[in-house]
């Protein structure tokens, strides 16, 4: 969606000074985005993104896309190899977790996890 309005990952979204004037409030360079032009190539993305998706979920044998499951998406691990999110994601039962049953998959994960730190220490950070 950022391609069809004319982002060119020029990398500078944060700083004000988007060279497309997407990511940007200064007039100077919000200029450049012509609104009239980019609001139909967005509206063909999504039109087109939707059309893909709807062929896709026919090809899978779906009718509804609330019917996809981990089963249905899969991931390139390597060259050769591809596996389901549900290979790779497994599905748990409700509630197992909070009672002690902790998938293999998951039990490295939990045994680092701590509910009082999150991420890196932002309070020991070097100025």
């Amino acid at each position: 969606m950022m391609m069809a309005v004319g982002c060119i990952q020029a990398l500078q979204c944060n700083t004000n000074k988007c060279p497309t004037g997407v990511a940007t409030q200064d007039p100077s360079l919000s200029v450049g985005l012509v609104v009239d032009d980019k609001k139909q190539r967005v509206a063909n993305y999504h039109r087109y993104t939707v059309k893909n998706f709807v062929e896709l979920l026919g090809a899978s044998g779906l009718d509804n896309m609330v019917n996809i499951t981990r089963s249905h998406i899969y991931r390139r691990t390597s060259l050769n190899d591809m596996l389901t999110f549900e290979e790779i994601f497994p599905s748990i039962a409700v509630g197992s977790m909070l009672e002690g049953r902790i998938p293999d998959r998951y039990k490295d994960d939990f045994a680092w996890a701590n509910m009082n730190k999150w991420g890196i220490d932002v309070q020991n950070l070097p100025d």
